[in-house]
């Protein structure tokens, strides 16, 4: 998560990295796939991830 957050600053206006933190990295990852399984259920990216045994991600 540490490589992802300058990269992502990177492409956020000037104003927002300022409000970029890990945990809203991960607030924000996470309403996103809420609302994805909300919308899609069975057909979400979460469901589909977990049902292919995910790997780790360093």
């Amino acid at each position: 998560m540490e490589n992802l957050l300058p990269e992502i600053r990177q492409i956020l206006p000037a104003d927002a990295p300022k409000k970029l933190s890990r945990s809203s990295l991960v607030d924000s990852a996470m309403q996103m796939l809420l609302q994805d399984f909300a919308q899609k259920g069975e057909q979400s990216l979460l469901v589909r991830w977990l049902l292919n045994e995910p790997r780790k991600v360093a």
